[in-house]
């Protein structure tokens, strides 16, 4: 059995490591070539090393599209998600016969997509899946028990990638939501930039919660609108994702939200998935025609178009109503 991962970034790297330190067959492909050494090093959590001794045998790297795909079970897409669409127009006669498990969480800002939907233009529709939730890669790197979703509509396909892909760490959770699911890891994201935003300007643990909470509600109105179930909505991919990533400096988003405080940004090699996913929030919820001022105000902020002082101002002035608005 092989899984190939595309992507050796954080999240790939990762996953490389616990797959191959858990004994199954990896290859990792990165854009720029990207040595097994390098990725053993692994550079974005210097603190925590894998064993080499462990994954060694285990564990390839390639900068060959044919050579990553070439005999494997099940393919991990781990770059970020405003770049999917352009590498699958470029790649993607490579993977058309393949499973491909869809790992980024993002909604393509400049056409509305998401991943699946993208991939839904170049690739097999049955043999797509995504995997999602609340699992920081230094966590899975390190072998911490992480439980994931992994969404696939094909019970059957779902199966074998659940098979696959889990190890003694990792604990994939079956379901058929493939909306749903990329709804909660994308739109966490920019709840968790107003979250850091929240407690760089020291408003307290009261107002970050709120912020999380009335978040979630902005959440569950754009999923509901495009027909997800409420139940992923308040499972893994979810609420559990929107609570990891609203209240931990590991998060790339939250981190974010206190640099856009601060005025200092230390995370220009760093993803930062929510930066382009508040745009696309916006324009659904304009679409829906439901109301996301949180969302909102962080898509301002981020654009210039409002102080963080004026936004603050704005939500905490808005007309009261009731908590189900």
């Amino acid at each position: 059995m092989k899984i190939s991962i595309i992507g050796g970034g954080a999240l790939g790297s990762a996953l490389a490591l616990n797959y191959a330190s858990n004994q199954k067959k990896v290859t990792v492909w990165n854009r720029t070539i990207k040595t097994t050494e390098e990725i053993l090093e692994y550079k974005f959590y210097p603190n925590q090393k894998p064993s080499p001794t462990k994954c060694i045998n285990f564990l390839e790297t390639t900068n060959s599209i044919e050579e990553v795909v070439y005999d494997s079970n099940v393919i991990l897409l781990c770059i970020k998600a405003q770049s999917v669409y352009q590498f699958l127009k470029k790649y993607s006669s490579y993977l058309i016969s393949k499973t491909v498990v869809f790992c980024s969480k993002g909604i393509d800002s400049e056409r509305l997509l998401f991943q699946t939907e993208i991939g839904e233009k170049f690739l097999n529709k049955n043999h797509l899946a995504v995997l999602t939730g609340p699992g920081f890669a230094a966590d899975i790197m390190a072998e911490k028990p992480v439980a994931l979703t992994l969404a696939c509509q094909d019970k059957k396909i779902g199966n074998k990638i659940q098979n696959l892909i889990s190890t003694s760490s990792i604990r994939p959770y079956l379901s058929s939501d493939i909306v749903g699911a990329q709804i909660g890891g994308s739109l966490k994201n920019v709840i968790a930039i107003a979250c850091g935003i929240t407690e760089a300007k020291g408003l307290g643990d009261s107002a970050r919660i709120a912020v999380m909470t009335r978040g979630f509600t902005e959440i569950k109105k754009i999923g509901l609108a495009l027909g997800c179930e409420l139940e992923t909505l308040m499972g893994l991919s979810g609420l559990g994702d929107l609570t990891l990533t609203c209240n931990s400096t590991q998060s790339r988003n939250f981190n974010y939200g206190k640099q856009l405080v601060y005025k200092k940004f230390h995370t220009k090699e760093q993803t930062i998935e929510g930066k382009y996913t508040a745009t696309a929030a916006c324009l659904l919820a304009d679409k829906f025609g439901v109301d996301v001022p949180i969302m909102k105000s962080v898509n301002s902020t981020i654009k210039g178009k409002i102080s963080i002082d004026n936004a603050i101002n704005y939500l905490l002035s808005r007309p009261l109503g009731t908590e189900i608005e």
